[in-house]
């Protein structure tokens, strides 16, 4: 697939000569996750604040279009409010150990959405992974 490009955004600030791409973003992200809450029957519990929250927002374009977002939440570990994060609650406190073994700070890789017209590249290789991919690279 030629013409993709990466484009990193904030959730909850964009610079002026990034406004299209955040809406594109935010449209993308909007259309995947309301359809998923609503499949659970929680759509009432699906809010914006799960996008604006976000410290950094990955996403995948071909050409113009939004196809792929992953959003990125920053955080230290060794302050306490990040300890009661609700992301945390399923999480043991062994986990965790393991999790910080080599720093406090880790980011929190969520909310990954692939638009259902580009789950493959011509060479196979699936837009979910190259996403992983592309934040483990970043």
């Amino acid at each position: 697939m030629d013409d993709l490009s990466l484009v990193f955004i904030s959730g909850n600030q964009v610079e002026n000569q990034m406004i299209e791409h955040y809406k594109k973003i935010y449209q993308h992200w909007e259309q995947i996750w309301s359809a998923t809450f609503q499949e659970i029957e929680e759509k009432d519990r699906f809010f914006s604040d799960h996008f604006t929250r976000q410290d950094e927002v990955m996403a995948l374009f071909h050409q113009q279009e939004c196809i792929a977002v992953c959003c990125h939440r920053i955080v230290d570990m060794a302050l306490p409010s990040f300890k009661k994060d609700s992301y945390f609650q399923a999480w043991s406190e062994e986990a965790i150990l393991k999790l910080t073994k080599n720093g406090s700070q880790i980011v929190i890789d969520n909310q990954i959405s692939v638009d259902p017209n580009y789950r493959k590249l011509k060479n196979g290789m699936r837009i979910i992974e190259l996403m992983t991919y592309l934040t483990f690279r970043h």
